[in-house]
C-alpha cells in the first residue's frame, strides 16, 4: 500500500532528509531511498508516496519513494 506525505527538509549536500507522512509522523529518508533518482533533489514542501516503513536503529525510515512532483 502506497503513503503519501510532503518533504519536511532535506540536505542535499548529505543525501538525506524527513517526510512527514499523512499520518502526521515524520520518517528519515535517504538518497538511496528514492526511486529512479536523476540527480533532481527533493524540496521541503514537495509530495512524495513511499512503500514501506523500516524500523531503522535510529527510528522509523520510509523506502522506495517516488517524488510525486516539483
Amino acid at each position: 500500500m502506497k503513503m503519501k506525505g510532503k518533504i519536511k527538509f532535506f540536505n542535499t549536500k548529505r543525501g538525506y532528509g524527513f517526510i512527514t507522512g499523512e499520518d502526521g509522523n515524520d520518517y528519515f529518508l535517504h538518497i538511496s531511498a528514492i526511486e529512479s533518482f536523476a540527480g533532481v533533489y527533493p524540496v521541503s514542501g514537495q509530495k512524495v508516496e513511499y512503500g514501506e516503513i523500516y524500523d531503522a536503529p535510529k527510528g522509523k525510515e520510509a523506502r522506495h519513494v517516488v517524488l510525486v512532483e516539483q
